[in-house]
């Protein structure tokens, strides 16, 4: 199965990179990408159609890492409600990795 691995960069002037793969991301991989421990983003499902698994740095709020408006924006959307109502009740900071149309690791065994 063709998937992707997507990061959205909280620095708005860097690129989203997306990667296609036929293999989930390792745990070591997935941190890397958030610059921490995962946390999965709640709620979050469905990007552009397919079935993704969203993470997060675990401790990015309590680290003070910069909002990422761009990922907010694509939470709200996934959530079908607007990015200012979902503000108010929460934000995603720092990078975020999609992981689309991959089985996780436990859905493999």
């Amino acid at each position: 199965m063709t998937g992707q691995v997507i990061v959205i960069p909280a620095e708005g002037s860097q690129p989203i990179r997306t990667r296609e793969t036929d293999t989930p991301p390792t745990l070591q991989e997935l941190q890397d990408i958030v610059d921490g421990h995962i946390e999965p983003v709640p709620h979050w499902s469905n990007w552009q159609g397919q079935p993704c698994v969203v993470w997060c740095n675990e401790d990015g709020k309590r680290d003070n890492l910069p909002v990422n408006v761009r990922a907010t924006v694509a939470w709200a959307e996934s959530l079908h409600i607007s990015p200012a109502d979902l503000a108010r009740q929460d934000v995603l900071v720092g990078d975020i990795v999609l992981v689309v149309n991959l089985p996780d690791e436990e859905e493999e065994e």
